[in-house]
């Protein structure tokens, strides 16, 4: 593979890892906006349950950061933004883990 090409191959996998993280943090912003408007009627039923899951690992990273000991969300611009960046974080996490443990598996064969 020459220098060129490389560099392609880089290019095309950083744009697929900016994409997947834009992606995340626009579906942890509409869970959080879903949740503080008290999840509006035209929802579907099912929709709630999966953005409250979907969303807890950020939950607690905010809850770990800046939240209080008996609080439950938060309540402030800033606490819904700790709630996307980390739920963002861990999503990327894990995809990361998991991309990097599928192309381990591939080079062992």
């Amino acid at each position: 593979m020459t220098g060129l090409q490389r560099e392609g191959s880089v290019r095309v996998r950083a744009t697929v890892w900016i994409a997947t993280a834009s992606v995340i943090a626009a579906l942890s912003a509409a869970a959080v906006w879903a949740r503080v408007a008290q999840y509006p009627m035209w929802l579907p039923r099912p929709l709630p349950a999966v953005l409250e899951w979907f969303v807890e690992p950020g939950v607690l990273v905010w809850w770990l950061t800046i939240g209080g000991l008996f609080e439950g969300y938060p309540s402030s611009p800033a606490g819904y933004g700790v709630v996307v960046a980390g739920n963002t974080v861990v999503w990327m996490t894990l995809a990361a883990l998991v991309a990097f443990s599928a192309r381990r598996m591939r080079n062992v064969r």
